[in-house]
């Protein structure tokens, strides 16, 4: 499962950054990766993967667990990156992410965490919260994957 997240998130920042050239603004930076880790030490398994381009226009898809959906909001600073967006399947929530790039390839380093959108919680606060770049939920060490983020300025 996790190789064919992987592979899933290469193609994904293929298609991305293809998607990207084209617009006529210019990236102001990139979050790709696949995340795997244990919240609070526990034994629940968070998986997902990002592939996004943030400027003028946000470009990209997220996956967490099995919901997926378009980026909308994307801001990155130095090497962390919040997202948001609205799920289109599995449970139609959206979802919260914020992933630090620790530098090594591998998950190292490497930080993630992810958070559903809960019943009757506005999409809009979770935009806010990657909007205001949110450090609540805290990130946890990932066990597997790597994440890549770049500002482009």
């Amino acid at each position: 499962m996790v190789r064919r997240s992987v592979a899933m998130v290469a193609v994904l920042v293929l298609m991305v950054s293809t998607v990207g050239a084209a617009s006529a603004a210019a990236p102001t930076g990139i979050a790709a990766g696949s995340f795997t880790y244990h919240p609070f030490g526990g034994p629940a398994v968070r998986m997902g993967s990002i592939a996004g381009i943030a400027g003028n226009t946000v470009r990209g898809t997220w996956q967490w667990q099995n919901r997926k959906g378009p980026i909308e909001c994307l801001v990155i600073d130095g090497s962390d990156a919040w997202l948001a967006g609205p799920g289109t399947t599995g449970p139609d929530t959206g979802v919260f992410i914020h992933v630090h790039d620790g530098g090594n390839p591998g998950p190292g380093d490497d930080m993630a965490t992810a958070f559903g959108q809960d019943p009757g919680q506005p999409l809009e606060e979770l935009l806010d919260w990657c909007e205001t770049r949110a450090e609540d939920p805290p990130l946890f060490p990932m066990d597997r994957g790597d994440v890549t983020v770049r500002e482009l300025l």
